[in-house]
């Protein structure tokens, strides 16, 4: 198993697909085209390693619809990277 220390990023991307997650109830997951991470106060950025890359964001249903997100829309967000290939929004 793959430990990830604790982090967080402030991204922006562009959201290329939008569906449900296969196992977290509630969730959806996003493909974004990952175009800038910005480190937060104390906390390494994982996510700059994957700038100009797809990832995968974990996100709860409820912020698809506050957020108003859609395919080919812009996305900023914090996020945290808890897998190699998996990040998770961070919810208000």
């Amino acid at each position: 198993m793959v430990q990830i220390i604790e982090n967080w990023a402030e991204i922006q991307g562009v959201v290329e697909d939008i569906h449900q997650h296969p196992k977290l109830n509630g969730y959806y997951q996003l493909i974004v085209k990952l175009e800038k991470s910005e480190a937060v106060k104390d906390f390494p950025n994982l996510a700059k390693t994957d700038e100009g890359k797809k990832v995968t964001i974990n996100i709860k249903s409820d912020s698809i619809d506050e957020m108003k997100l859609k395919k080919e829309k812009s996305f900023h967000g914090l996020v945290r990277k808890a897998t190699p290939t998996e990040y998770f929004y961070k919810e208000n």
